[in-house]
């Protein structure tokens, strides 16, 4: 990626400034708007799958309780080192 060097601006007018801060004012409520969006559709997809992922993360670890049981209680028969 090419590096650029920021442009320093000088001789700028009352007007030209009063502008830039009406452009700068307009871009940033536009920014918190699209932002407020956002944050609310991720929301609304985070509250429809809750429930679905709350039971999916419940069967997850009941599964690993059990499989973890079964590797404790095997533990010589599944992890013991062979010699070849």
């Amino acid at each position: 990626m090419a590096r650029t060097k920021k442009m320093v601006v000088t001789g700028v007018t009352r007007e030209q400034a009063e502008q830039a801060f009406a452009e700068f004012a307009a871009a940033d409520a536009k920014v918190q708007n699209l932002t407020s969006k956002m944050d609310g559709e991720m929301t609304r997809i985070r509250e429809k799958y809750a429930e679905q992922l709350a039971a999916l993360n419940a069967a997850k670890d009941k599964s690993f309780d059990v499989l973890q049981a079964f590797a404790v209680e095997n533990r010589d028969e599944l992890f013991c080192k062979k010699k070849s």
